[in-house]
């Protein structure tokens, strides 16, 4: 597990908001020292790490009494709520996975002088865009309690205490307790399973020499052993068998090449087969629309030879000339018409004329 970041919120003698990012302020560093007068807040961050984790601290614990048990007396005098937040790291099989863990508890309206509530504890998951994904937010530890114990892979404020905690004098009750609880810590600090794993193959082949050689030395004491001849029997045969195991090499090695040959050929068969039938139903859709495809050349021969414009030129002058015969026949048929009206005007006209000649000569009289 790595630590990356430590926020209180009135714990203690740090009173109000404070932070301290591990990251940033050591650089990558890996040993640092947490230095300060007494009552500066040194064994708070400590605190603060412990209650986000495990929901306690050791500086509260049973032996100082029933009222200094309760991890909420780490709020600080005269305020009404706190809180304590982790950002910490441990490696996973995806690679190295971030979480945040978060224990808060107030008082009654947040009133410093109000009875407590109920803590709140949470942890949430680093997410691959950046963001935090939460895992469990509640004031039931059976409702949290599987949650953290199985990011936390089983790590106790026990294991905390002894192999973390330096403050208050708890490092002696790691060097003081039995060795395979320190193994047992140690194992989950460090990731120690790898080790373990070699050491059973070393194990596993120490066996297998162990008896080979056993078996050989039972040979070499049961007297005679090999003359000359049958030990260079034996070399022949080896040497035989060598010769024979490199030719069987050989063999496979070509086998491997025609089979995969064979698998390759079986594949662009089936593909041949494919675009076959795909080429049978682009020929069916072809003929299908054989016809479109030679009305669709005329077509374009048409239009090139400007046919379709000199046609509808011709239309156009059908039509101007049905326009036309129209009008003439319209013509014709008012002709009667027009002509005798033509006639009753020349009367009218001749009648007039007669009258104003026999009024000149009236007037001549």
């Amino acid at each position: 597990m790595k630590l990356h970041r430590i926020e209180t919120v009135n714990l203690n003698s740090l009173y109000g908001a404070h932070a301290v990012d591990l990251d940033d302020t050591l650089a990558g560093g890996s040993l640092f020292l947490i230095h300060g007068p007494t009552g500066s807040g040194k064994s708070t961050l400590m605190d603060a790490v412990s209650l986000a984790l495990f929901g306690v601290t050791p500086r509260l614990d049973a032996s100082h009494g029933n009222e200094t048990a309760d991890p909420r007396g780490v709020m600080s005098r005269g305020t009404g709520e706190c809180s304590a937040r982790v950002m910490f790291s441990k490696i996973e099989p995806g690679g190295r996975q971030g979480y945040r863990a978060t224990w808060s508890c107030w008082r009654s309206r947040k009133k410093a002088d109000a009875a407590f509530q109920r803590v709140e504890r949470s942890v949430e998951r680093r997410t691959a865009d950046g963001g935090w994904e939460l895992m469990v937010s509640s004031s039931k530890r059976k409702e949290y309690g599987p949650v953290f114990h199985e990011v936390l892979e089983g790590f106790g404020v026990n294991d905390f205490n002894r192999s973390m905690l330096l403050a208050q004098g708890q490092f002696d009750a790691f060097l003081g307790a039995a060795p395979e609880q320190r193994a047992e810590i140690l194992e989950r600090l460090t990731d120690t399973s790898i080790y373990q794993e070699l050491g059973l193959r070393a194990a596993r082949i120490h066996r297998r020499h162990a008896q080979r050689v056993g078996a050989l030395r039972t040979l070499a004491a049961a007297g005679g052993g090999l003359d000359p001849e049958a030990l260079q029997r034996l070399e022949q045969e080896h040497a035989g068998h060598d010769q024979q195991l490199q030719r069987m090499q050989t063999e496979l090695a070509q086998a491997t090449g025609r089979l995969q040959w064979f698998d390759g050929d079986l594949e662009r068969r089936a593909r041949l087969a494919q675009a076959a039938a795909q080429q049978g139903l682009l020929q069916a859709d072809l003929s299908e629309a054989a016809p479109t495809l030679v009305a669709l050349a005329e077509h374009e021969r048409c239009e090139g030879s400007k046919a379709f414009w000199l046609l509808d030129l011709a239309r156009s002058s059908l039509r101007q000339v049905s326009d036309l015969a129209g009008k003439v026949a319209e013509l014709r048929a008012s002709l009667p018409e027009l002509q005798a009206a033509a006639e009753t005007a020349d009367r009218r006209a001749g009648a007039t004329a007669a009258a104003s000649g026999l009024a000149v000569t009236h007037l001549e009289a």
